[in-house]
């Protein structure tokens, strides 16, 4: 029943994850197509975007024993225009 739940709640973070960076894809490709009305000489050419709602990464030795680093990142976004 536990494992159940847990792996019912790590769905749903990860729904909700994909939810969020649809969402701001979105918004995102709305702004920029309002910009570009705006203005016809603007031309996107790539956007690039990463969007983590949660992720959390441990750096180790080879072997796997001895910890490093440990790296958690909340609400991250990152977006470029190139």
């Amino acid at each position: 029943m536990n494992e159940s739940k847990e792996l019912v709640t790590a769905k749903g973070e990860e729904l909700h994850m994909m939810i969020m960076c649809y969402k701001e894809t979105k918004l995102a490709a709305t702004q920029r197509l309002s910009r570009k009305r705006e203005n016809k000489d603007v031309s996107l050419v790539r956007v690039y975007e990463i969007c983590f709602k949660h992720a959390q990464w441990r750096l180790t030795q080879t072997d796997g024993q001895l910890g490093i680093a440990d790296l958690v990142l909340s609400n991250f976004l990152y977006g470029t225009i190139s």
